[in-house]
């Protein structure tokens, strides 16, 4: 299961190397500049304490600040004035899952997909949810149904494979890492768990073959890039 974890972790790295342009980032800086601060943000949701756009301000704002703590304490108690808000929920069980207390992940997604049953995002990180908490075949389940709902989306089918593989479901697997590659041909998860499959099933070159192909994406000067060489060359040591 190592080089499964490994994978997984690709995701935020991969999102984190996104280069951004020199005027986007000019332009974020000029936002977060005129931007009103947290007190003026507190003051403006003290005038309207029911006031889901204020309230959803001030909770991005401490996103912002890596405040996570005080982002989800502002949502519950905005749940208190409005506990059939979709947004509150929906934004909670992302934020919960970040902070690794997955059973409040599991009710907020399950409450947000109660509100709003055919919001795929929401049927998504229902299936993220259930899948953090181990339960891989209930994942696979609510993943599917996310899939119905929308089909354009890669993480949906890349996700739906990482569940298949944590049930040794190696086929089913293939064929959803497969299917993300189809949505996004650049989508390094896809190849290195590839790569990662069939090495399981002890088709050697087959894993080489897209471990290098991950490798590419990544590039051999990255932190995931350099892992990648290491799982390929533990590969060749004992293999060829």
């Amino acid at each position: 299961m190592t080089a499964i974890k490994f994978s997984l972790n690709l995701i935020l790295s991969v999102m984190l190397c996104l280069a951004i342009n020199v005027h986007a980032q000019d332009y974020l800086e000029e936002q977060q500049a005129t931007a009103p601060s947290i007190d003026e943000l507190k003051k403006q949701l003290e005038s309207d304490i029911s006031n889901e756009d204020y309230r959803l301000q001030l909770y991005y704002a401490y996103i912002q600040k890596g405040k996570k703590a005080d982002a989800a304490q502002i949502l519950e108690t905005g749940l208190r004035h409005s506990p059939d808000s979709f947004k509150y929920h929906f934004e909670l069980c992302p934020l919960y899952l970040e902070i690794n207390q997955t059973n409040k992940a599991i009710y907020h997604a399950q409450k947000a997909v109660a509100i709003e049953p055919d919001n795929a995002m929401a049927v998504y990180n229902l299936g993220l949810a259930y899948g953090s908490a181990g339960l891989h075949q209930n994942a696979i389940e609510v993943f599917k149904r996310a899939i119905a709902l929308d089909s354009s989306k890669p993480d949906f089918y890349f996700d739906t494979g990482v569940a298949c593989f944590n049930l040794s479901y190696y086929q089913e697997a293939i064929a959803y890492y497969e299917k993300t590659l189809e949505l996004d041909p650049q989508e390094a998860r896809a190849y290195f768990n590839l790569g990662t499959v069939y090495n399981i099933m002890n088709q050697k070159d087959k894993a080489v073959s897209y471990l290098q192909k991950a490798l590419d994406i990544l590039g051999p000067f990255t932190e995931e890039g350099q892992k990648t060489i290491g799982f390929i060359e533990e590969i060749r040591k004992k293999d060829y």
